[in-house]
């Protein structure tokens, strides 16, 4: 893909706009008066690269000035598992739903593994366990270190954003919810 990437940039920096790609993902930021353009030629030099568009995945978002500030988006931008409507970058809410039923089937998983070495040991004659908790907290909890929340706490301090440690502080009221059951 160097000499596609190279082409659109080369096409972008033209056209005063901006070009970025990770994977599969691909945004450009151009000019709303050069919009046209821009996506005439891109088009072309997708079908030459003989690449593919998901047409479910492609969005023209426009953002307008307001003085000095970022601007305002028509619609949410999303982009690399984020949104962003001109004020506030967000975590897409699908990431937060998945993680959510990931660490609900974790803690249930992890409870149902207890009742079952637990009826083993009673039984054996021996005492019951508690739950390990703390595998599950290093798993789906700020106390881990590689995780959602962690990577979540890391792209808000990142980004500036309080809105995203926002979407994360009530996934820590779901875990003790479900723990507590």
């Amino acid at each position: 893909m160097t000499s596609f990437d190279l082409s659109v940039k080369e096409l972008l920096d033209r056209f005063g706009g901006r070009y970025m790609r990770y994977c599969d993902d691909i945004l450009l930021i151009v000019p709303v008066s050069r919009r046209r353009s821009v996506i005439q030629e891109v088009e072309e030099l997708i079908k030459r690269s003989m690449l593919s568009i998901n047409e479910k995945k492609t969005g023209i978002h426009t953002f307008r000035s307001r003085g000095l500030g970022v601007a305002k988006a028509d619609k949410p931008l999303q982009y690399l598992g984020f949104t962003f409507d001109g004020d506030t970058i967000l975590i897409r809410s699908a990431a937060l739903a998945r993680y959510s039923q990931r660490m609900k089937k974790g803690v249930r998983l992890a409870k149902a593994t207890m009742r079952r070495w637990n009826k083993i040991r009673s039984v054996q004659g021996g005492p019951e366990h508690l739950l390990y908790k703390r595998s599950l907290y290093q798993k789906y909890s700020h106390f881990g270190r590689q995780n959602f929340l962690r990577y979540g706490y890391r792209a808000a301090d990142i980004l500036e954003s309080p809105a995203i440690r926002g979407q994360l502080k009530p996934l820590w009221h779901r875990l003790q919810d479900e723990l507590s059951k």
